[in-house]
């Protein structure tokens, strides 16, 4: 019974593999889309370069969460926030207990 049920999966293997490489071979590739583009990438980098736009509301204006927007970005939040901060309210300019420095 093993034996058969190995010869099936060596079978499937096989046929798995051969389908992805004719997939290829017409310049299909695998994997999810982007979900931003480009010309979206673009236009959130000059609305982030405004310190007075959070990423919170880039990622809205462009119906995606925040963390596509910054994985997309390929920066962690805390880099962002670093080059794109928001001034503070007492005027320094940092960020929500970040010691500045």
């Amino acid at each position: 019974m093993v034996a058969m049920a190995e010869m099936e999966r060596d079978l499937v293997r096989e046929r798995t593999v051969a389908g992805l490489a004719a997939a290829k071979a017409r310049g299909r590739l695998g994997g999810r889309l982007a979900k931003l583009t480009s010309q979206q990438l673009g236009h959130a980098k000059r609305l982030l370069a405004d310190p007075e736009t959070t990423g919170a509301e880039v990622a809205n204006t462009l119906g995606v969460a925040r963390s596509t927007l910054y994985r997309s970005l390929g920066k962690t939040p805390t880099d962002l926030r670093k080059r794109y901060r928001r001034p503070a309210k007492d005027g320094v300019g940092s960020v929500r207990g970040a010691v500045s420095g």
